[in-house]
């Protein structure tokens, strides 16, 4: 039985570090072309673009710290934040849809401007599986400098 807590434990630490991976990257994109990602909000329908350009990317690099120091807390805070995207873009897509013509994800700022696909909804449910498994890690930094 203590073999099973190990493996979910490393699988869960593991998946913490790779989820703070793809939010670091999201969010260094999405630093790196600040117009550019406002840009694609506006285009997305979110009010306040030019705010959010700047406080999604600090809010995915906090997720991403609290991912690393503390799986546990980081993990429902990554899976409430994919959530959420996911229903942006899900939203945006279908406004799209209607529209006629195709919207672009924004998810990697200007590193990617592919439109709207099942894809992007595959891929937040990966990502969202792998909050899940960082919920279920042990692991905190203050019990490894214990």
């Amino acid at each position: 039985m203590a073999m099973v807590g190990t493996f979910v434990n490393v699988l869960g630490t593991a998946a913490a570090m790779v989820l703070a991976l793809v939010l670091t990257l999201a969010a260094r994109a999405k630093m790196a072309d600040r117009i550019g990602t406002a840009r694609d909000f506006d285009t997305l329908g979110l009010i306040g673009a030019n705010v959010l350009a700047v406080v999604v990317p600090v809010v995915e690099i906090a997720t991403a710290v609290a991912l690393v120091v503390a799986p546990p807390y980081g993990g429902p805070a990554a899976f409430a934040l994919l959530a959420g995207f996911t229903v942006v873009l899900w939203r945006a897509e279908q406004f799209a849809r209607q529209a006629g013509r195709p919207a672009s994800c924004a998810c990697f700022g200007g590193l990617s401007s592919e439109p709207i696909s099942s894809r992007h909804f595959v891929r937040n449910a990966a990502l969202m599986a792998m909050a899940l498994a960082a919920t279920a890690s042990q692991w905190t930094l203050a019990q490894s400098l214990a």
